[in-house]
């Protein structure tokens, strides 16, 4: 678990803004990092959100906080994503597949574009196809 909570951090420190990469600690310190979940408390991305935030708080010496935005199968979240200033303290949990979808097939409300968005990593990639043997209980 603790690989995928390392790359998540690693990517968030690369994708702060032009200004801060030059002094990552004095640009966080003290501040506040808000990860957005379009899911409700306990669901979807809310728990590695949760997760994650704990060591942002400590890497970073700022505040992480989780926000839960559910609505519209995540799109609601991404919508508000989307808007956000630019200033490298924002950030999402979302699933990528359901988001290009919604894209693709141009749903009702969607106001992002995924190709505008950075991409700071993977933290968890469930299996899609599990194989069990005859005997499997």
């Amino acid at each position: 678990m603790k690989t995928p909570v390392i790359a998540a951090i690693v990517a968030f420190l690369s994708a702060a803004p032009v200004q801060a990469q030059s002094s990552e600690p004095e640009f966080f310190h003290g501040k506040t990092v808000r990860i957005i979940v379009g899911s409700g408390s306990g669901g979807g991305y809310d728990i590695y959100a949760r997760l994650i935030a704990p060591y942002l708080s400590r890497v970073l010496k700022a505040t992480a906080i989780v926000e839960n935005q559910p609505g519209a199968g995540g799109i609601t979240s991404l919508n508000r994503l989307y808007i956000a200033a630019p200033d490298g303290l924002t950030m999402s949990f979302a699933n990528g597949t359901s988001a290009a979808f919604a894209q693709i097939t141009d749903q009702p409300g969607l106001r992002f574009d995924l190709a505008k968005f950075d991409y700071l990593a993977t933290v968890g990639a469930p299996p899609g196809l599990w194989l069990v043997g005859p005997d499997t209980t």
